[in-house]
């Protein structure tokens, strides 16, 4: 995986081959989860149940309204799709630590 640095100094990471299969992996994963099969998930998408696959193994790119009915079906955010980060709290773990180490006087 390719990463370039702009103009700005963040890196940003190339889209690759790579990057689907990731993407594909992860709606897999959540399409377990939630036990449903391909058949049911392309009921969703308007494609067949060979498409879900082709997703999901990173043959075919995810188009951007199929990502925006999967974040609504999974309960989860486009970046967990997108990018594997998961929803955090508020709050650091090193803040949640801190808080649990008050309690601990009270």
């Amino acid at each position: 995986i390719e990463i370039m640095t702009n103009l700005v100094g963040l890196e940003i990471k190339e889209f690759d081959n790579r990057c689907n299969e990731e993407i594909g992996l992860r709606i897999q994963n959540k399409r377990i989860e939630r036990n449903m099969t391909g058949v049911e998930l392309g009921t969703y998408l308007s494609v067949n149940a060979n498409q879900v696959s082709r997703i999901e193994t990173g043959k075919v790119k995810c188009k951007l309204e199929y990502i925006f009915i999967l974040c609504q079906i999974f309960e989860c955010s486009a970046d967990y799709l997108l990018f594997g980060t998961e929803e955090r709290d508020y709050l650091s773990d090193k803040q949640m630590k801190c808080i649990m180490d008050i309690k601990k006087y009270f």
